[in-house]
């Protein structure tokens, strides 16, 4: 099991974090990181809420759906488009009977 967030990033999404910067005058900054899936990091500024929206932006380009084609897709195309022009013989001894 992976070891909590700490506190300061508890409510942010998924590869979000703050990091807290000291100013040369000593004033401390807050700034927003979201974390690439080759651990570089993408800076997204100061503001909270702004930094959640890109985050979630980010994250809801990860889960589309992808362009792999599945078997079923490949067992449909093959049965609109070869078993039509196989003999009869060969369709009743195989189990493309309809």
């Amino acid at each position: 099991m992976a070891r909590p967030r700490k506190r300061i990033n508890q409510g942010l999404p998924q590869g979000l974090v703050c990091r807290n910067r000291k100013r040369a005058d000593g004033s401390i900054v807050v700034y927003y990181y979201y974390t690439l899936a080759n651990k570089k990091e993408k800076p997204l500024g100061k503001d909270k809420h702004i930094a959640i929206l890109e985050a979630a932006k980010i994250n809801a380009q990860g889960f589309n759906m992808s362009n792999d084609i599945l078997f079923i897709e490949v067992l449909a195309r093959y049965e609109q488009e070869i078993v039509p022009l196989k003999k009869a013989k060969i369709l009743a001894n195989q189990i493309y009977r309809q």
